[in-house]
């Protein structure tokens, strides 16, 4: 018998019999790769283990992705909370430490082992029953074939001996009840009859539903001979089966041949989904609502979860990369499948060169997109890959006319070739014009989604056809420019100004279609005035228009939305967002793609306004929409899950912020690669949420990375390059590089002045930042003269009682006391508000840094026993905080200043 532990430090208990974390008393959902990591720190406790030891020990020295420790790392702190996370300490250039006293309890690790069942054997506690053939045997079950001795009736029963093994048994009961009474009886589903959880052996009893896929394919090569039109039908039945049960939010999980049983059905044959002893429930109310007992299931907030892993052929590759399942991840299974199914071999695997094994075009492509290696990019559902296998021979029609059309296409290709002859002064502007261009076509080819093939798209493609040669390239031609360093924001001002009346004869819906192409162009080139004015142009001619793009013009609404907030036009933006909820509220259903915007402009607003808690739900519940199976728009997913970062970073939820990051980062890096915008874009959120945990080192080398990265995408001079520099030159102040920071807020303020205007909330933050790294180096002078200059910019373009102002006054006060100054530090101190100045800084002492600055105020004023009680007020609110050594030792130093500290040692303790 081999001793395995249960571990327990504070509320944190892990059992390595059953693998399994609990936290306070509850389950914790976790992925395998992390629990592993804490198994090897709880065997080292109080040792440092080197990062090359975990990756040889959990990763066998084959890191799947970069960082992928740190990713771990992260995902255990988060599951055990902040007041056991801090246990898990970082060594720099080292590896990890669980710096914490641990208990370690015995616990038996092997059982008795299986019965050594045999044909004729009667059935314990069925004694009516005797076991005729044994369908299949594990190290944790044994699957018998048995009949009853009066009646002949056959039943199927499967054994687990011991507790450890009973889980999943216990989990097919459950599930099978929720099918069952959610769907009634079904001939795609096999019946549970009875069960015995009491004593060993344990068992499960289910009726007999036939021979499973594998055996009845290989009788006389059954379904080789079947016809390929039969094996898609056959398929078809799985597959529907799989997309009832994931209705209810029930997953597999172990999807493959042998789970698959069929029986001869009239002329035909049934198929019948078997075991999900595997499986895993997405939705535990489904369970409250129809009185079923989760037997089985791991509940954690809310969701069924278990850690096992099906078959390795069929087993999706993130899986294996410890992710949880989801939807996608059973259409991975369904469709190594069908690939299976329609070469009429289930032993053949999905190699290398498969695709040659499909005569099929849109068959070969059906397979490839069940069973690509990004889930992001498999089909949503399993009703969406029935459905679009069941529509075959309509979309074989479908893509012929697309192939007409395609040459038709390139007829007009040769066309525009033929102008680019006639005019080679285009081959001079080319190369400055090429990035502008695709980004122009990029946001358009969004605007038309996979729709029916119409006369109006055909001439919106020509008339955008007509434009960009004619208007957009045109604006770049030397001859007329002037000159040949033409940049895309030029062509594309000028050529805006023509659209209206180059296609005066188009429809407005063409028009509109332009107008939204251009407004994404000038959104991109930072140029926010030159985009709203598109913005609105387009909305207005589909409102002229009888056949308008409702959804299309929605997202054109709401990124304004974004734009005017960002801009400080708050309350234009909220009416706009209003027109857009009203302009939306007919559709049945809102989109969620559209109910996720909607949802993510709300808490842009909130963000402006201050208002982080509301804005920190309004995210929340964003990506609660983008994250459920078949959310069509990686785009404004990343959006929603790079804004609840960037939240739980301002609340302080550091860990969360972080997972949320490299979540993203990891999709994005799949999905379009290292170098793309948007992933550059999230290098930076998850540089700034490093910085907060002490971590600037590995976020300035991300940030240094993101800017190159967008400035080479984006021109140096945009808002999304600055935004990174705000985040390098936050970084480089919490490493403590403090003159090096106050160099990189001036450029910042510099860049958003030039970005967004002299008078911006962005360069007044920048210029605030400024001047506080500019005290913290010791640079009074200079930190007094650019606190002056913000708060006279601030004054006229803020007002007085703005978060900025609060922590510009605030600053330039400290800086002042600092020099030994109380000229002016009263009228700044005064009307100073503890939660105004938080929402410029979120910090829990801000009440205690007033009352320090007003103490010190006192004293230089000569006023000693007010110093003395204003300085014992900020200590007494510091004193109740763990992590205020440092501001404690700087207020005892000003009360010996003030004579005070023996009469305060008396009233509120001594420092320690």
């Amino acid at each position: 018998m081999t001793n395995l532990y249960r571990y327990r430090f504070g509320s944190v208990v892990f059992d390595q019999g059953s693998f399994e974390l609990s936290v306070d008393g509850g389950a914790v959902e976790i992925q395998r790769k992390p629990l592993q990591v804490l198994n090897l720190l709880l065997q080292n406790a109080g040792k440092a283990v080197p990062r090359e030891e975990f990756i040889r020990e959990v990763w066998r020295g084959q890191p799947t992705v970069d960082n992928v420790l740190a990713n771990a790392i992260a995902k255990l702190r988060n599951a055990i909370g902040p007041a056991h996370a801090q246990h898990i300490e970082s060594i720099p250039r080292v590896g990890y430490r669980l710096s914490v006293a641990i208990e370690r309890t015995a616990i038996s690790g092997s059982d008795a082992g299986m019965p050594k069942f045999r044909p004729g054997d009667h059935v314990p506690q069925r004694e009516h029953f005797r076991l005729e053939r044994r369908f299949g045997a594990s190290e944790a079950n044994d699957v018998w074939l048995a009949r009853h001795i009066k009646t002949g009736e056959e039943r199927v029963f499967k054994f687990a001996s011991a507790e450890q093994h009973m889980s999943s048994l216990k989990r097919e009961v459950t599930l099978a009840r929720l099918l069952r009474n959610a769907l009634g009886d079904r001939p795609d589903f096999v019946r549970i009859i009875d069960w015995n959880f009491s004593e060993p052996p344990y068992f499960v009893e289910s009726e007999y539903g036939g021979v499973n896929l594998a055996e009845w394919a290989g009788a006389d090569g059954r379904l080789a001979a079947l016809a390929l039109q039969d094996r898609l039908a056959l398929f078809l039945q799985i597959a529907q089966a799989v997309a009832s049960a994931h209705s209810l939010a029930v997953l597999h999980k172990d999807l493959k041949p042998t789970n698959v049983l069929v029986e001869p059905a009239g002329a035909g044959w049934q198929c019948r989904l078997v075991d999900f002893g595997s499986g895993r429930l997405l939705d535990m109310a489904r369970l409250g609502v129809l009185g079923i007992t989760p037997l089985g299931l791991t509940v954690v907030n809310g969701i069924a979860f278990d850690a096992a892993r099906g078959t390795l052929l069929y087993t999706a590759p993130e899986l294996l990369a410890d992710e949880p399942a989801t939807v996608r991840s059973d259409i991975y299974a369904l469709g190594v499948l069908l690939y299976q199914i329609v070469v009429g071999d289930l032993q053949r695997g999905l190699a290398v060169g498969w695709e040659r094994d499909i005569d099929d075009e849109l068959l070969r492509a059906d397979i490839a997109r069940a069973t690509d290696g990004d889930p992001v990019r498999r089909f949503g559902s399993a009703s969406e890959l029935a459905e679009a296998l069941a529509a075959l021979p309509k979309r074989h029609e479908a893509r012929r006319a697309a192939m007409a059309e395609a040459r038709q296409r390139q007829i007009e290709g040769e066309q525009l070739l033929a102008l680019r002859r006639r005019r080679p002064w285009l081959y001079a502007v080319i190369g400055v014009l090429l990035a502008g261009l695709l980004t122009a076509l990029e946001l358009y080819a969004q605007l038309r989604t996979a729709r029916e093939q119409t006369a109006h798209e055909l001439a919106t493609k020509s008339a955008l056809n007509k434009f960009l040669i004619d208007d957009f390239i045109e604006a770049a031609n030397p001859a007329l420019a002037g000159r040949r360093d033409v940049t895309v924001a030029e062509a594309a001002r000028t050529a805006a100004g023509k659209v209206d009346g180059t296609l005066v004869q188009t429809s407005p819906e063409v028009r509109a279609g332009i107008h939204a192409a251009l407004h994404g162009v000038f959104n991109k080139l930072s140029d926010f005035p030159s985009a709203l004015a598109e913005g609105r142009k387009a909305v207005a001619e589909w409102a002229r228009s009888t056949a308008p793009d409702v959804e299309q013009r929605g997202f054109v609404m709401l990124t304004d939305v974004y734009l005017l907030a960002v801009s400080g036009h708050l309350d234009e933006a909220e009416k706009l967002l209003a027109d857009a909820e009203a302009l939306l509220k007919p559709l049945k259903p809102v989109p969620p793609e559209l109910q996720a915007e909607l949802l993510f402009q709300h808490g842009s607003i909130h963000v402006e306004r201050r208002q982080f808690e509301d804005a920190f739900r309004d995210y929340a519940q964003a990506w609660a929409i983008a994250r459920q199976p078949g959310f069509a728009d990686p785009v404004i997913a990343g959006h929603v899950e790079g804004a609840l970062s960037n939240m739980n970073t301002m609340l302080g939820h550091h860990a969360q912020a972080e997972q949320l990051a490299r979540d993203l980062m990891e999709r994005q890096v799949a999905i379009w690669g290292a170098d793309h915008v948007r992933t550059c874009f999230t290098a930076f959120i998850l540089a700034n949420t490093l910085g907060y945990q002490n971590r600037a080192d590995e976020g300035l080398a991300l940030a240094d990375k993101s800017i190159a990265c967008l400035t080479a995408r984006l021109g140096a001079q945009s808002t999304g390059v600055a935004d990174a520099r705000v985040t390098r030159a936050t970084l480089l102040a919490q490493a403590r590089r403090y003159r090096e920071a106050a160099v990189a807020f001036g450029e910042v303020a510099d860049l958003y002045g030039a970005v967004l205007g002299p008078n911006s909330e962005g360069r007044i933050n920048a210029i605030a930042n400024q001047a506080a790294a500019l005290r913290n180096a010791g640079q009074l002078t200079a930190a007094d003269v650019v606190f002056g200059a913000g708060l006279k910019l601030g004054a006229d373009a803020l007002g007085q009682d703005h978060p900025t102002m609060q922590a510009l006054k605030f600053g330039a006060a400290r800086t002042r006391l600092d020099m030994g100054r109380t000229a002016g530090v009263a009228v700044l101190l005064q009307g100073l508000d503890a939660d105004a100045l938080n929402e410029s800084e979120q910090a829990p002492d801000w009440p205690a840094r007033l009352a320090l600055q007003r103490g010190r105020l006192a004293l230089l004023s000569g006023d000693r026993a007010r110093a003395a009680e204003l300085l014992g007020t900020a200590r007494a609110l510091e004193a109740g905080r763990n992590d205020a050594a440092d501001a404690i030792r700087e207020i005892d130093d000003w009360l010996v200043k003030a004579g005070a500290a023996p009469r305060l040692a008396a009233a509120v303790g001594t420092r320690s």
